[in-house]
C-alpha cells in the first residue's frame, strides 16, 4: 500500500513537472531560415553567387556558431537571424553592395573595426591580422584582406552575428531570453540602428514566425 501510495504521488509529481514544463518542439533551423530568409531557398538568379548561401548551407554554420558563443535561447536566435537576414539580403551578400562600403561585410556586415576584433579572436586568422592595431587610417585594400579572411571561409562569416552578441552586446542576450520585444529593441540599439524602421521591424516579425515565437 505504501509503495502504491508511493508509486501515485510520483505519477502525480511527474505530471505536474509536464504540465508546468512541457516539452519544447524542435525548430528546424533550415525551414526556419526558409521562412525568415525567403531568397535563401535557392541562389539561382544571385547578383553575387560566389557569396549567395542557402538555408541549406547556412544553418550547419549559423547552428555552430549559437553553440560557439552561446546563443541558447530561440529568442535570441530569432533576433540575431531577422537581423543578418536583413543585412545580408538573405544571405545573398558577404560584402557591403549599397553603398559598397571598404571592408564592411560578414552576414552580420560588420565594420572593419569589429572585423579586426573578430579576427583576432580566432587562432587561424589572428596571425594573418598580427600587424593590424587599429582600422583607422587602413587602406582599403587592408581592409578588404582582412573581410576575406572572415568571409571566404564559411565557419568564420556565419559565426560573425553570434561573436557579436556575445562580446557586443552580452546584456541582450538575457533580455531576450526573458523578453524578446525588449530585447529586439535594446539589441538594435546596441547595434546603432533604429528599431522602428519597417524593414527591421518586417524582418523581426518574420523571424519570430519562423520559430513559433507569437508574444
Amino acid at each position: 500500500m505504501q509503495f502504491s501510495s508511493l508509486a501515485a504521488i510520483a505519477v502525480l509529481g511527474l505530471t505536474s513537472f509536464t504540465t508546468a514544463h512541457p516539452h519544447k518542439r524542435s525548430v528546424d533551423l533550415v525551414e526556419a531560415l526558409k521562412i525568415l530568409a525567403p531568397k535563401s531557398v535557392s541562389c539561382d538568379g544571385a547578383k553575387k553567387p560566389d557569396e549567395c548561401r542557402t538555408a541549406e548551407q547556412a544553418a550547419p554554420f549559423l547552428e555552430a556558431g549559437f553553440k560557439k558563443y552561446g546563443l541558447v535561447s530561440d529568442n535570441a536566435k530569432a533576433a540575431a537571424l531577422g537581423l543578418v537576414s536583413l543585412e545580408s539580403g538573405d544571405f545573398q551578400y558577404k560584402r557591403n553592395a549599397f553603398p559598397g562600403r571598404p571592408g564592411q561585410g560578414t552576414v552580420n556586415m560588420q565594420m572593419p573595426n569589429f572585423n579586426l576584433e573578430y579576427a583576432r579572436s580566432l587562432p587561424e586568422v589572428a596571425p594573418l591580422v598580427a600587424n593590424i592595431t587599429t582600422t583607422e587610417g587602413l587602406s582599403d585594400a587592408e581592409k578588404n584582406r582582412m573581410l576575406s579572411l572572415l568571409v571566404e571561409n564559411d565557419e568564420y562569416n556565419f559565426g560573425s552575428v553570434s561573436w557579436f552578441v556575445k562580446w557586443k552586446c552580452p546584456e541582450v542576450r538575457c533580455t531576450l531570453a526573458k523578453d524578446i520585444n525588449q530585447g529586439y529593441r535594446d539589441y538594435m540599439a546596441c547595434v546603432e540602428v533604429d528599431p522602428d524602421n519597417e524593414e527591421r521591424m518586417a524582418s523581426f516579425k518574420l523571424a519570430k514566425q519562423a520559430f513559433g515565437i507569437t508574444v
